[in-house]
C-alpha cells in the first residue's frame, strides 16, 4: 500500500510581550520521522497568531499517539503538541459468502454488510484483486467504496462470475478506513462452478 499524506494545522498564539522565535519538531522514533512541518520554524510577533501545516507520512497501521514539541526561546521546557491516530471499529458481519451452484460466464452477487461499532466514520473499498492471466474465477463489486457513519452498518455488493468449471473458496480483501488509517480485512466466498449437460 502506498504511503499517504495527511495534512493539519496548529495555531500557534503569542501571549508575550516580546517576540517569541519557534520551532516545531517531532522526536527522533519509528513514527516521528514521519512528521514535517511548513513552516518548521520562524518568529511570532507579540499578540500574534500563525498556522503551522502538520504534514504526516506513514504506511504503518495502527493506533499510536505521539508527541510533537514546540520550542520557543527563553523558555526552559518545550510545549508539547499530541498527534493520536486512530483505526475505526469495523465489524464483517457477513464473513463468507456462498454462491453454492454456478453457471459458466454467468454473474452472480450477493451482499456484504460492515458494522461501523466506533464513534468516528469510517469509509470502506474492495480492493483490486491479482489475477492469473486466464483467471477461473472473478470477484469485484460494482461500487467498490463507501462511507459507513459511527454506530451504523452499511451493505455493498459483491459479484463473482466463474470461467472454469470446478469448486472454489475465493479470497476478496476489503479495505477500512478512517481518514488517518487503513485496515484490511477478508471476505471468503465459496461456489462450485459447473457446465450444464447438453440435450
Amino acid at each position: 500500500m502506498n504511503n499517504l499524506f495527511y495534512c493539519n494545522r496548529v495555531k500557534v498564539r503569542n501571549k508575550g510581550r516580546i517576540d517569541a522565535p519557534f520551532r516545531l519538531s517531532s522526536r527522533d522514533t519509528t513514527i516521528g520521522r514521519c512528521f514535517s512541518f511548513c513552516p518548521e520554524e520562524g518568529v511570532l510577533p507579540s499578540g500574534a497568531c500563525q498556522n503551522v501545516e502538520v504534514i504526516f507520512c506513514s504506511h504503518t497501521l495502527g493506533t499510536f499517539t505521539e508527541d510533537l514539541l514546540l520550542t520557543v526561546t527563553g523558555r526552559p521546557q518545550p510545549l508539547t503538541v499530541t498527534f493520536r491516530c486512530v483505526v475505526p471499529a469495523i465489524v464483517v458481519e457477513t464473513p463468507v459468502l456462498n454462491f453454492q451452484r454456478c453457471f459458466l460466464d454467468h454473474r452472480y452477487e450477493q451482499k456484504v454488510q460492515l458494522t461501523n461499532t466506533g464513534p468516528l466514520p469510517a469509509c470502506y473499498g474492495v480492493l483490486d484483486q491479482e489475477y492469473e492471466e486466464s483467471p477461473s474465477l472473478l470477484i469485484g463489486s460494482s461500487t467498490p467504496t463507501g462511507m459507513i457513519r459511527p454506530h451504523s452498518s452499511e451493505e455493498f455488493p459483491v459479484f463473482l462470475l466463474a470461467k472454469a468449471v470446478g469448486l472454489y473458496a475465493s479470497l476478496c480483501l476489503a479495505a477500512s478506513s478512517h481518514p488517518r488509517s487503513w485496515e484490511v480485512c477478508a471476505l471468503w466466498s465459496v461456489n462450485h462452478c459447473f457446465c450444464p449437460m447438453g440435450v
